[in-house]
């Protein structure tokens, strides 16, 4: 993330793309105080490889003590020192010129923002009531038991332990076109399950193209492996894509033996797990889905070996 310290108030904020500044509160995500301001003075957003001043105002903005032109934007590097309107004003440093990152501010606990990647949940590890991951279109969901919903700047987050607000730092569409060219590329993602005879193991490997990831064997596996069964329960009967594999959420815990707490811990396991091994271009959908009341796994093929001799 991007950070701006104000040296004078020793504060510091995190960049938002864009991010404005000036006097209109309704305009501006900081307001700036001075009467040689304007109501929109400035913005500063990424372009995909770093980070842009573009002067709107009337007395101009100054980058390390020279006024910058105003019909050109300029590029901001780490160090780099801001004053707004004249030298005089605040002064404000880039200390960080790292990409923006979409991320979580708190709306009633003191606790810092959090930035997103792969995949979060909230309030915590422990007791997971909403999970937070990137879909393949880049957008952030987030998944309750009520179902999933993508997140827009702005929207509240709200759990048993506090509630949080979401600032979406998604990139320019430009930038967008740019990436998805070059490098990003929605992948199926085909998987193999490996289980002993009394089910104690279980070891899971993706295939995503040509490149084969051992997942290894895992605790949590079991229930991936409950799901992966339904799934080809209803491949075998010709069930349609949309209905194929679901699974009651209730029945499964019954089943396995869990709480449904228990059970989102294992399968934010299993997504932390799949998220952590891939790169940042390969975009895969999430492993696990969830509707009202029930869940079921999305991988595009199945193959379970082994297991108990029915």
């Amino acid at each position: 993330m991007a950070i701006l310290f104000n040296i004078q108030t020793q504060k510091s904020l995190v960049l938002r793309n864009p991010h404005t500044f000036g006097r209109s509160a309704t305009s501006c995500n900081t307001l700036l105080a001075g009467t040689k301001v304007s109501r929109l003075h400035c913005s500063i957003h990424w372009n995909g490889s770093y980070w842009l001043l573009q002067d709107s105002s009337t007395n101009g903005c100054f980058i390390n003590q020279v006024r910058m032109t105003k019909t050109k934007m300029k590029r901001l590097k780490q160090a780099d020192k801001l004053n707004f309107a004249d030298l005089d004003s605040e002064t404000w440093q880039l200390i960080d010129d790292s990409e923006p990152k979409s991320m979580l501010v708190p709306l009633n606990n003191n606790v810092p923002n959090i930035a997103l990647e792969q995949v979060f949940v909230l309030p915590d590890e422990n007791s997971p009531e909403i999970t937070l991951y990137l879909s393949p279109e880049r957008r952030w969901l987030a998944e309750s038991n009520t179902g999933t919903v993508e997140l827009s700047s702005g929207d509240n987050v709200k759990t048993s332990k506090g509630d949080w607000y979401f600032v979406g730092n998604y990139p320019e569409a430009e930038t967008c076109f740019v990436n998805n060219f070059h490098q990003e590329q929605v992948l199926t993602v085909s998987a193999e399950f490996t289980v002993s005879q009394n089910e104690e193991h279980v070891s899971i490997s993706l295939t995503i193209a040509d490149k084969t990831i051992d997942l290894g064997i895992r605790s949590h596996h079991y229930l991936i492996l409950i799901l992966a069964r339904k799934w080809q329960e209803d491949n075998s009967n010709n069930r349609q894509n949309s209905e194929r594999g679901w699974i009651d959420k209730s029945l499964l815990c019954d089943e396995l033996i869990m709480t449904e707490q228990y059970m989102n811990i294992q399968i934010y396991r299993f997504r932390k797990q799949v998220a952590s091994l891939m790169s940042d271009s390969m975009i895969l959908p999430q492993p696990i889905e969830r509707r009202l009341g029930e869940i079921r796994i999305t991988f595009d093929d199945i193959t379970i070996i082994g297991g108990a001799i029915l």
